[in-house]
C-alpha cells in the first residue's frame, strides 16, 4: 500500500537553508494513542500484509487520520522513518518561484577554481630561534614625542635644492640674452645692435679685409649661408635659453657656434690670447664654459622644461649633447675652413 505522500514530485535538495530547523522543529511530535482509550502504543504498528519482505508501517496521529507507508526495510528493523510533511501552507506562488530560482543558480554556479597547495617550510624548533636582542637605537621613549608647534612642510617634487633653481634662471637669461643680441647683429643692421648685417658678416667669415689673409677664411661659396646660418642659430638658441624650452639642445647650438668662433679668432690671431683689451678671447671662453654648464646642470624648474628630467636631473642623454656640438663644430670648420688654427705658432 503506498500513502498519498507518495504521490508528490520529489523535493530538490536545498544546502545551506538555515530555516529548514526552524520551520520544522516547532510541529508537535506524534501522539500514538489506542482506539478508545488513552493507553499508550508502540509508535509504530506493524499491519500484517502477507509480504514478510515488506511490511507496512500504520502511523496513528491525533491532528490527522491514520497515515500507512511501505516501509523498504524488513520487519526485523526497528527504526521507521515517519513520512515528511510540509506545514509551510502560506507559501505563495512568486515565493515558490524565487525558491526554485535561487536553487537552480545555486546548482548551476561554477565550482571554484582549484588551487594546487603550496609547499611551506617546516617551522623551525625552538632552540634554532634566535633570540632577539634590544638595541639602545630602537629604544621606546617614556613620554609621548610632541606634536610639532607649526605646519610641516611636505615636498612631493624633487628634492631641496635650495636657490639653485633660481641661480640657473639667471645664468640662463643672462647667456640667453648674450646670443640673441650677437644674433641680431649678424642678421640686421640695426645701430642699438651695432648690426653687420648678413653681407658684412659674410665677408667677415671669408677674411675679405686687405691686411688679412683670404686663404685663412671660410669658402667664398658658403659664406653666405654660414652667416645665416649663425645668426639664427644664435637668435633662437637665445631666445631657447632664455625660456628653458630644449635647454640642452638650445646650449649645444650656442656652444657649437662659440667653438667655431674661438677656433676662427685663434686662426686669425696666430695663437691663444686671453684678455679682451688686446684682442684676446676671454668673452668666448666665458660664454662656451656657460653653455656646457648649462647643459651638465639642467635648466632648472624656473623653465618650461619642469616637467623633464633634464630640468633638475641631468643624465648621461644630456651629456651626449655636449659632445654633439663638438663633433658639429669640428666638422663645420673642417668641411667649410680647413685651416690649422695653431699653424701660427
Amino acid at each position: 500500500m503506498s500513502s498519498p505522500d507518495d504521490a508528490r514530485a520529489p523535493r530538490r535538495p536545498q544546502p545551506d537553508r538555515d530555516s529548514f530547523y526552524d520551520k520544522h522543529a516547532r510541529n508537535p511530535a506524534p501522539v500514538v494513542t489506542g482506539p478508545g482509550d488513552d493507553t499508550e502504543l508502540p509508535e509504530t504498528v506493524i499491519l500484517d500484509t502477507g509480504d514478510d519482505t515488506l511490511p507496512t508501517v500504520e502511523i496513528n496521529r491525533v491532528d490527522s487520520a491514520p497515515v500507512t507507508r511501505t516501509d523498504v526495510r524488513t520487519e526485523s528493523t526497528a527504526v521507521v522513518t515517519e513520512p515528511f510533511t510540509d506545514t509551510d501552507d502560506d507559501v505563495t506562488d512568486a515565493d515558490e518561484a524565487a525558491r526554485r530560482r535561487r536553487i537552480a543558480e545555486h546548482l548551476t554556479a561554477d565550482p571554484l577554481p582549484y588551487i594546487e597547495p603550496q609547499s611551506t617550510a617546516p617551522l623551525p624548533a625552538a632552540d634554532d630561534v634566535e633570540p632577539i636582542v634590544a638595541d639602545s637605537s630602537y629604544d621606546i621613549a617614556d613620554t609621548p614625542v610632541a606634536a610639532p608647534a607649526g605646519p610641516v612642510e611636505v615636498s612631493d617634487g624633487p628634492g631641496r635644492r635650495g636657490t639653485a633653481d633660481l641661480g640657473l634662471l639667471v645664468l640662463r637669461v643672462v647667456v640667453g640674452i648674450l646670443f640673441v643680441m650677437h644674433g641680431l647683429q649678424k642678421l640686421t643692421q640695426w645701430s642699438w645692435v651695432d648690426g653687420m648685417g648678413v653681407d658684412g658678416f659674410a665677408g667677415f667669415l671669408a677674411n675679405n679685409a686687405a691686411e688679412q689673409d683670404a686663404t685663412l677664411g671660410f669658402s667664398a661659396d658658403a659664406t653666405h649661408a654660414l652667416a645665416i646660418a649663425g645668426g639664427f642659430t644664435e637668435t633662437i638658441a637665445g631666445v631657447f635659453l632664455i625660456l628653458g624650452l630644449l635647454t640642452p639642445i638650445a646650449a649645444a647650438a650656442g656652444l657649437g657656434v662659440m667653438i667655431v668662433a674661438i677656433t676662427y679668432r685663434v686662426t686669425l690671431a696666430g695663437g691663444f690670447s686671453f684678455f679682451a683689451g688686446s684682442g684676446g678671447l676671454e668673452y668666448e671662453y666665458l660664454i662656451a664654459a656657460a653653455c656646457i654648464a648649462i647643459i651638465l646642470t639642467g635648466a632648472g624648474l624656473y623653465s618650461l622644461d619642469r616637467r623633464w628630467g633634464w630640468s633638475w636631473r641631468p643624465a648621461w642623454g644630456s651629456a651626449a649633447w655636449l659632445i654633439i656640438a663638438i663633433a658639429a663644430a669640428v666638422a663645420i670648420w673642417v668641411v667649410f675652413n680647413g685651416a690649422n688654427p695653431l699653424a701660427g705658432h
